[in-house]
């Protein structure tokens, strides 16, 4: 997947470059004129002393992963008077 970030650095502090926007390839396919208006704004702000895009492929499978980790399961066995009584003491299965 591919990232577009555009920095920037502002007069009062030129010497530290902030990032100003991001959009995936995706979000831009879609709206293409989203991004360009945001493009346009960042660009042209006069509060700017630079501007740059910055272009980053990154892992795809690997976000993915780290916003969706698979699922854990857990083998507990009922423990307690009670549970024991009502469940016959046979192992659960637990899912988070």
């Amino acid at each position: 997947m591919k990232i577009f970030a555009m920095f920037g650095a502002y007069k009062d502090r030129a010497e530290v470059p902030e990032l100003l926007d991001a959009w995936d390839e995706y979000a831009r396919d879609d709206n293409p004129d989203g991004y360009m208006e945001d493009h346009q704004r960042w660009s042209t702000d006069p509060d700017l002393v630079a501007f740059t895009e910055v272009t980053f492929e990154v892992d795809e499978q690997a976000i993915r992963r780290a916003l969706s980790p698979e699922p854990l399961t857990l083998k507990a066995a009922v423990v307690g008077d009670r549970a024991a009584a009502d469940v016959d003491d046979r192992d659960e299965q637990v899912s988070r």
